[in-house]
């Protein structure tokens, strides 16, 4: 399976929007089970450096073995440093933050493409209810019908437009709620 490079490596640690940033992170922490131990390390350090200090973040940088638990109080601090701001879907998140990754150049066109057909046909279900699953699901469908799906190395037209896929999925989630690194490792492990 090809996985996402990271192409920025030297950014400067900078603070985000943390409500945004705290939105982006429950909707992850909210499908339990869906990072180990070890990506829940890697995510976690870099959202402590942009500002995400909430204690189970801080446990699960630790290398906290209780990772399920960890994310039940996670999701409890998120909800409530979140109030009533609108969740976000998984599916939209998982887009929303390969685009913003590609958009912010910590991963390449085809890795954004890549992260998008990795979850297409899991996002069949949620296409008429999630943007990001309808994107998904578009990246997926097309690359099965004419074989140019880049996780198996075929080639073809993509019949989907890029560019309009990263406008898109930049939108889904909130302006300035991730770095650069933290959207590359993120891409990385939500990678289905």
């Amino acid at each position: 399976m090809t996985r996402p490079r990271l192409l920025v490596v030297d950014e400067e640690p900078k603070r985000v929007d943390r409500a945004g940033l705290a939105r982006v992170i429950l909707a992850i922490a909210t499908e339990s089970g869906w990072l180990t131990a070890d990506e829940w390390r890697r995510v976690a350090a870099l959202v402590l450096a942009a500002g995400g200090d909430w204690p189970a973040v801080a446990d699960l940088a630790a290398g906290c073995s209780a990772v399920p638990a960890a994310e039940e109080r996670l999701v409890e601090q998120l909800t409530a440093e979140i109030g009533d701001r609108p969740r976000l879907d998984f599916h939209s998140v998982v887009a929303g933050v390969a685009a913003r990754a590609y958009t912010l150049g910590a991963i390449a066109d085809h890795d954004f493409i890549a992260v998008l057909s990795s979850h297409g046909s899991d996002a069949y279900g949620t296409k008429n209810d999630s943007e990001g699953g309808a994107m998904m699901w578009e990246v997926w469908a097309q690359h099965s019908l004419d074989g140019s799906c880049a996780e198996f190395g075929g080639s073809g037209t993509s019949g989907y437009d890029e560019e309009d896929l990263r406008v898109r999925g930049d939108r889904l989630i909130p302006p300035d709620s991730i770095t650069g690194p933290l959207g590359a490792v993120l891409a990385d492990v939500l990678h289905g």
